[in-house]
């Protein structure tokens, strides 16, 4: 059993479709399940009335019959063993004729598009903290924060290693559950943007505080390092926030199974910076830190990881709040 038609369903015929507008076929439309005896024009007709309304199409074929249909579709889908009209019309062709694989393809293109979304908001929100942090502590009259070395030797650790894990964070929850979105919806929508200003600011202001209360109690090159190495770990805590949307301490375990690799590409960056503070800090423009200065260098990276658990939690509420208003 196929089981496409349901009791309360519709089906209909080619011909019956010359007896409506197509004002009056879309609504009919949305209630049927089955088309039999259709023409190549009925097709098309079908395809067209529906994306006039908005909605996206996707049609699957084998005959040359089809081919009209697949070519003005959103997505065509052509059957490997088809004709050779229906696979030149179609956008995708299914070698294996396996329909199944339909549902696959559109699971893996959300879970990509997901993690695709969150190394971008975590990459730009590294690279606006850095612009902002730097322009504004030279605008106001502070010396360089961080060295273009250090820079370098930030992305390498930060970005190098956790852009590189992302791919492999697990989907939350069921893909084919979410909402479809729209094609006029950009990709790098409001939301990310809000994010993306949001974590850069927090890390740039808590950062220059913290280097202008440095240099008031230490020498240059001590609130230097302090700044270098509490702007790697401050990255990799905005890092391991953007994994998910969902608070981190309503569930850490969760944020370990979701992606464990980003916590192993940490500890190799931790131990990397771990040694160049320790034994060639000169080549980066740094000093061996005390004892006394690792709170400073630790309690700004909590403090923002902290920011970003609030942001969450806020931003959780009140679309629950306008949820319960619609």
């Amino acid at each position: 059993m196929v089981s496409i038609y349901k009791e309360g369903d519709v089906a209909l015929e080619g011909k019956d479709l010359e007896k409506y507008t197509d004002e009056e076929l879309y609504p009919l439309l949305k209630r049927t399940t089955v088309i039999a005896r259709a023409t190549p024009e009925d097709k098309y007709r079908v395809v067209k009335v529906l994306q006039s309304k908005g909605e996206i199409v996707a049609v699957t074929g084998d005959g040359a019959n089809d081919a009209p249909a697949l070519k003005v579709a959103d997505l065509g889908i052509a059957m490997g063993s088809g004709s050779q009209a229906s696979k030149e019309a179609a956008k995708m062709v299914l070698v294996d004729n396996n329909l199944a694989v339909i549902v696959s393809a559109i699971k893996t293109g959300r879970h990509i598009t997901k993690n695709i979304s969150k190394v971008i908001t975590y990459l730009i929100s590294t690279n606006v903290f850095e612009i902002i942090y730097n322009s504004h502590a030279i605008l106001s009259g502070m010396p360089l924060p961080l060295y273009a070395t250090q820079i370098l030797w930030i992305n390498l650790v930060t970005d190098g290693v956790q852009d590189k894990a992302y791919p492999f964070t697990k989907y939350e929850g069921d893909p084919m559950k979410e909402k479809p979105k729209s094609p006029q919806e950009a990709f790098t929508g409001k939301s990310l943007f809000l994010k993306v200003f949001y974590n850069g600011l927090a890390m740039a202001v808590g950062h220059y505080f913290l280097f202008k209360h440095m240099l008031s109690i230490y020498p240059y090159e001590v609130a230097l390092t302090v700044s270098f190495t509490s702007a790697v770990i401050s990255q990799w805590a905005v890092g391991i926030q953007e994994i998910s949307q969902r608070p981190f301490f309503k569930n850490p375990i969760e944020y370990i199974k979701l992606n464990p690799y980003i916590y192993a590409g940490i500890s190799i960056g931790a131990l990397l910076q771990t040694f160049v503070i320790t034994f060639i800090p000169h080549y980066f423009h740094s000093v061996k830190l005390s004892l006394e200065q690792v709170p400073y260098v630790l309690g700004l990276p909590l403090t923002i990881f902290l920011a970003i658990e609030v942001r969450k939690v806020l931003t959780i509420g009140l679309r629950s709040g306008y949820t319960a208003k619609g």
